[in-house]
């Protein structure tokens, strides 16, 4: 599937920054040093990242995951289970048919992945277009995300014709877990809260597929490549995912619903926690390993983690199905399924309901492959940082400061590629950037942030680096 603060601040300051950009166009030329100068004090200023007073990068790590996992990831879940749910209310559409209209849906944004970057990317346009234009790309997630859903759902039923014994369910989960494993795309099953995405045209059409090919130098090979991303690697994550849920539901407190739904969010929880907890650790022991044993203690460390999410969605999904107005399911379907949208929405990032794009274990130099993709009060406080240089800029100042202070120690400013994510290229081709997934890759967006031209602490994976700023 392969994941906090409100961003109105940043939204709030887009007026200001469009101003800034019009005075610097009316501004006179300054001679080529000094303008050299500038551009390099701004260039140092931009890879810093701004700490709260009298704290380390740190302490926005640690919000930042809380964020994750108290805010971002139960909006998501609710999100998805109001809309997966409510098909039920409509038993006359066939599984077969829910599946097969979320592949084609999903293919087919995939394939128009790079035109609704360059029709959609609201910096083309001026005020009040662009602002129209931010309100597409948010019906755009909405789209996207019903393809998702209808995916997920359809093929999700189709397996029950197999049977829903232990010995099947256990089965199919082995295979399944087996072919990722073999495809190197196992983190693709990350989720919120492991994987959080930000909104705006740098992340919301974003994301690469699994051999990374060129749609303008290899066209059928890019088509060929979408369609096994979509059709191949994401029914395997949603088999892995299925088999998961079961094994729950079959030794979890089987006969007590409010008992597994309560021990499946304690236990998920738990074992996000200390996911998160080891991340230093497993940073520091994949970077002194190389070849197969690295991939394996990643893939190993991931699927550690992959209990925790499913534990987490399964906790949160059947809470919501036992205490939220279970006597009036419709009513329930639709607070759990539009207000968790529009608070997304607000806090920009809706783009982690969507699960789309595949990325690849262990792809990252260093230890950034293991690495949780949760970027935003970090990302908050870097877009701010670089609207401040570029006010500056504007009215012929130079950024404070004659010499570049180094807020991150020599650990931290290792360059490094999606997680949770060109649009997801490959390192020698040029970015196009996402998110994200894995980019769940979520609802399940993987939206992993991709190309992120700012350093930030603990190492943003490659995939991240040098993504511009997004606007919104």
């Amino acid at each position: 599937m392969s994941s906090r603060v409100s961003s109105t601040p940043a939204a709030a300051e887009d007026a200001t920054e469009d101003a800034a950009e019009d005075a610097a166009e009316r501004a006179p030329l300054k001679d080529d040093d000094d303008d050299r100068e500038d551009k390099a004090h701004a260039q140092d200023a931009d890879d810093e990242l701004i700490p709260l007073p009298g704290k380390g990068p740190d302490i926005l790590r640690v919000v930042d995951s809380l964020l994750s996992l108290h805010v971002v990831a139960p909006l998501v879940i609710s999100t998805w289970r109001g809309l997966f749910e409510m098909f039920q209310l409509y038993p006359g559409i066939p599984d077969w048919a829910l599946a097969a209209f979320g592949a084609v849906l999903h293919s087919g944004l995939a394939l128009s992945r790079d035109l609704f970057m360059t029709t959609f990317d609201c910096r083309r346009y001026p005020e009040p277009t662009r602002n129209f234009v931010k309100v597409l790309t948010r019906c755009y997630t909405y789209v996207f995300m019903v393809a998702c859903v209808t995916h997920w759902r359809g093929l999700w039923f189709l397996l029950d014709l197999l049977g829903t014994s232990p010995a099947v369910v256990g089965l199919v989960w082995a295979m399944s877990a087996a072919s990722l494993f073999a495809l190197r795309s196992w983190r693709n099953t990350m989720a919120p809260p492991l994987v959080v995405a930000q909104d705006g045209p740098d992340y919301v059409f974003s994301f690469s597929f699994r051999f990374r090919s060129d749609s303008s130098r290899q066209t059928l090979l890019y088509i060929l490549d979408c369609l096994f991303s979509v059709l191949v690697v994401h029914t395997l994550v949603v088999f892995v995912w299925r088999g998961g849920w079961c094994i729950f539901d079959i030794y979890l407190f089987p006969r007590h619903y409010a008992w597994s739904a309560w021990g499946s969010l304690t236990l998920g929880y738990c074992i996000t926690i200390v996911a998160f907890s080891l991340q230093p650790c497993m940073m520091s022991v994949v970077q002194r390993m190389s070849g197969c044993c690295r991939v394996l203690v990643v893939d190993m460390y991931h699927l550690f983690s992959f209990v925790g999410t499913v534990n987490v969605w399964r906790g949160v999904w059947n809470l919501l199905n036992h205490y939220l107005l279970p006597g009036n399911p419709v009513a329930s379907y639709w607070i759990s399924h539009l207000l968790p949208f529009l608070l997304l929405v607000l806090l920009n990032s809706a783009n982690s309901i969507l699960v789309r794009g595949v990325y690849i274990d262990a792809e990252e130099e260093g230890g950034q492959c293991v690495e949780f993709p949760i970027y935003y009060l970090r990302l908050f406080f870097q877009n701010r940082r670089r609207k401040k240089l570029m006010r500056q800029h504007a009215l012929g100042k130079r950024p404070p400061g004659s010499h570049k202070t180094t807020l991150l120690d020599n650990n931290h400013q290792q360059n490094h590629s999606p997680s949770p994510p060109s649009s997801r290229k490959s390192s020698k081709e040029q970015p196009l950037q996402p998110c994200l997934s894995h980019g769940l890759s979520h609802g399940m967006s993987h939206p992993h942030h991709h190309n992120l031209r700012v350093q930030l602490p603990a190492q943003l994976p490659a995939s991240y680096k040098d993504i511009p700023e997004s606007p919104v």
